[in-house]
């Protein structure tokens, strides 16, 4: 038998596998003939079946015995085999290859499931975060809807209140108006029963002349009397003013001076303590300049990236600027109509007063026409009797007051008597009716103004409501801007947060030394703040003891104006003394003139009493219109006040209504740039779960082929080993041919088909 080279040791000892298992088949062909024996063994390791092959004998010799007892009839064309077994190892071999595509397939696709969950995970949050967000904003605006309502509501209630206010004025001023015809009908009456007195009185006139005169005087005198005695006790008051203001001032310099001196103390305790905070404050400027080279160092690595996001950055911040200015456009606009709106109300309110007061006007002005006509002429007549009799007074004598009485009690008899017949032939044309031409063109004048006025108002009502429909179309435009703007900053936004998430890891430790730099800084600002603080309060106390010494010069300067003063009013005090004693003297004789004329004239107003009573009547009748017309008046001036407090009101109310709605302009910008980060929230996170499917189903199928490229090399294997197990036909000279095959459980053949020599065997 032709001896075969042993396997290399190495081809074993290097698949040190665990668990190493060794078949053996021998074929032996006797004749036409050929038997086959096969025997395995399972081994620890390698060395472990060196060990045992190397003895011979255990491991071969049942092969041996095996071949020599076992017949096996068999038609073996080992050409065919051998290429049934190169053919089932090249299928092997491609189904191996598979298979460890396959694995890594499903490897890597394993990590892109894992990542794209993440990815889910996050896109996940980053929706909820924004919903919130948006729930938020909603929810803001829906309470601010709720505001604006109420508040409008509120401002409609006001303004019928206001409405009903006004019609209850113009009530009133109806009432004013009939209540002063009623008196101008009862004057009439008046005026017709004071013919009646004045034609019953002719006889007493002269003595009631005199008696009106010196009770007139008397009245004056008593006045004066009264004016000087008010005047005295002015005076005086006024001197213990000066006395306490004096006094007052002397405390406030005492009070100065001690303030002063506890002040100065204060100073200079803050003082050292500034110079104290200084020196701390330059040492730590020194860290700060040092921590501010290494944050710049560190931050030029990325200022590419930060160069391009301070370009958007810029051209966001232009965007919301716009945004800004249309929004504060918005409020400006809203603020022009409330205050138009306002200003119409007030011209409303002014145009009805002013015509309101334009017909009782000119009502009066038409009755003044109709009296003056009526009355004219013996009006004028009487006056020119009474101006000669003046003339004949005035040249009989030099006269001491307005009436023409002499200071000698006498009577220039004949002028007197022409002023008197004067004043009843005037009376007669209309005695007590007050007209004249002057008095009818003032009326005019007045009524001609008003009307001006009017005009105005009314041209003034329509610019308002020009500038309200302006301001209207503003807002509107205001709000295209805001739109347009607002989607631009939208993507602008998502474009500086992908710019930001590319910067590079240095980020972080730039911004560990920018925050120990922020803390250096804060320190700084901290104890330069405290630093202002301590100036501050030193500049403080300066200023207070500068005030302090102003109140002190003030005060001293007071002192000696009020002693000025005081010297003055003590001269004025002894000179009204005197006039006052003066005026009393002369007061008591013209009290015993008028006790004289009383008594001469007592029987002739008994003839008269009776007119006089009915005269009173008239006279009460008026009285109680004019109180009507003051109630009238007083609810009037209560009425406007509730006017005025309604319009406050109103104004308040449409002052809260736009901040409500400037509000909700934000709030409605907020909410659109939440919904447009939820739906880019969703749409992200549809893309991002489309993608963990589609890696799931990929990963599905990987597992899927891995099993079948798993089954198919485990075919391929078994193939293999019956193609093996069928052709090794590997025939020495004898006829006989030996195989060994040596495998394990984890990297499957490890060598097959080695012709060996067998040693102590023979075969």
């Amino acid at each position: 038998m032709q001896d075969y080279p042993r396997v290399p040791e190495m081809e074993l000892v290097r698949r040190s596998d665990p668990y190493l298992t060794v078949s053996l088949r021998i074929l032996v062909t006797r004749g036409d003939k050929t038997h086959m024996a096969t025997t395995t063994r399972r081994f620890a390791s390698a060395l472990t079946a060196l060990a045992v092959m190397g003895s011979g004998a255990q491991f071969f010799d049942p092969v041996a015995n095996a071949v020599s007892s076992t017949e096996q009839d068999s038609n073996i064309n080992c050409a065919d085999a051998r290429k049934a077994v190169d053919k089932a190892d090249a299928a092997l071999k491609i189904a191996q290859r598979a298979l460890a595509s396959a694995q890594a397939n499903r490897q890597n696709d394993r990590g892109a499931v894992d990542a794209a969950k993440k990815n889910v995970a996050e896109k996940q949050a980053a929706l909820d975060e924004a919903k919130a967000t948006l729930a938020a904003a909603e929810k803001r605006a829906a309470e601010l809807e709720s505001s604006i309502a109420d508040h409008e509501k509120t401002i409609t209630h006001l303004q019928e209140s206001l409405q009903s206010t006004k019609s209850k004025v113009e009530s009133e001023q109806t009432t004013i108006t009939k209540a002063n015809e009623t008196i101008d009908r009862l004057t009439v009456n008046v005026q017709k029963i004071d013919e009646e007195i004045t034609s019953s009185t002719t006889k007493r006139a002269e003595l009631q002349k005199e008696l009106d005169t010196t009770t007139t005087d008397g009245e004056q005198l008593q006045k004066k009397i009264d004016n000087l005695n008010t005047e005295i006790t002015k005076q005086q008051k006024q001197r213990d003013e000066y006395v306490t203001a004096i006094q007052s001032a002397q405390h406030e310099i005492t009070d100065a001076k001690a303030t002063i001196e506890k002040l100065r103390v204060q100073r200079d305790k803050i003082s050292e303590k500034i110079t104290t905070t200084q020196t701390s404050l330059d040492e730590l400027h020194s860290k700060v300049v040092e921590q501010t080279g290494d944050v710049d160092g560190i931050a030029k690595s990325i200022t590419r990236t930060e160069r391009e996001i301070k370009a958007l950055t810029a051209v966001k911040v232009t965007n919301e600027a716009i945004i800004a200015k249309s929004a504060k456009d918005i409020v400006e606009s809203q603020h022009k109509i409330s205050v138009s709106k306002k200003e119409i109300i007030a011209l409303d309110l002014k145009i009805d007063q002013l015509e309101h007061s334009l017909a009782p006007q000119k009502a009066k002005l038409r009755k003044l026409r109709a009296l003056a006509a009526g009355a004219g002429v013996v009006t004028v007549a009487g006056g020119a009797v009474a101006i000669a009799g003046a003339d004949e007074a005035a040249a009989g004598a030099a006269c001491c007051n307005p009436c023409c009485v002499p200071v000698d009690s006498g009577l220039v008899a004949d002028g007197d008597a022409k002023i008197a017949a004067g004043g009843v032939t005037a009376a007669a044309g209309g005695a007590g009716v007050a007209i004249s031409t002057a008095k009818i063109a003032h009326l005019k004048r007045s009524i001609s103004g008003t009307e001006r006025e009017l005009r105005a108002l009314k041209a003034a009502r329509i610019a308002k409501k020009a500038i309200i429909a302006k301001n209207v179309k503003n807002i509107a435009d205001a709000n295209k801007v805001i739109a347009v703007k607002t989607a631009e900053t939208t993507v602008i936004t998502k474009k500086i947060e992908e710019l930001k998430n590319s910067l590079p890891g240095k980020q972080t430790e730039l911004d560990e030394a920018t925050k120990k730099l922020d803390e250096l800084k804060k320190s700084e600002a901290e104890i330069s703040s405290r630093l202002d603080e301590l100036t501050q309060q030193r500049d403080k106390i300066d200023a207070s003891i500068a005030e302090q010494n102003d109140r002190i010069n003030a005060a001293e300067k007071k002192i000696e104006e009020l002693k000025t003063q005081i010297t003055t009013i003590d001269g004025k005090i002894a000179e009204l003394t005197k006039d006052r004693d003066a005026a009393q003297d002369e007061l008591t004789r013209n009290q015993q003139r008028v006790s004289e004329l009383k008594k001469a004239i007592s029987d002739l107003d008994e003839q008269i009493t009776a007119k006089k009573t009915e005269r009173q009547h008239i006279l009460d009748s008026i009285a109680e219109q004019r109180t009507t017309i003051a109630e009238a008046t007083k609810r009037i001036a209560e009425l406007k006040k509730e006017i005025t407090k309604i319009s406050t009101q109103i104004e308040d109310e449409e002052r809260q209504l736009n901040d409500a709605k400037a509000e909700l302009v934000s709030v409605t910008t907020q909410i659109d740039k939440a919904k447009a980060k939820v739906a880019e929230a969703e749409k992200q996170l549809k893309k991002a779960q489309d993608a963990l499917k589609a890696a799931e189903d990929k990963l599905a199928a990987d597992e899927e082929a891995v099993a079948e490229a798993e089954r198919i090399v485990k075919e391929k294997l078994d193939s293999l080993a019956n193609a093996k197990a069928a052709g090794l036909c590997d025939i020495d000279d004898e006829g006989n041919s030996v195989s060994l095959t040596v495998s394990n459980a984890r990297q499957g053949t490890l060598a097959h088909g080695k012709r060996i020599a067998l040693p102590g065997t023979g075969v």
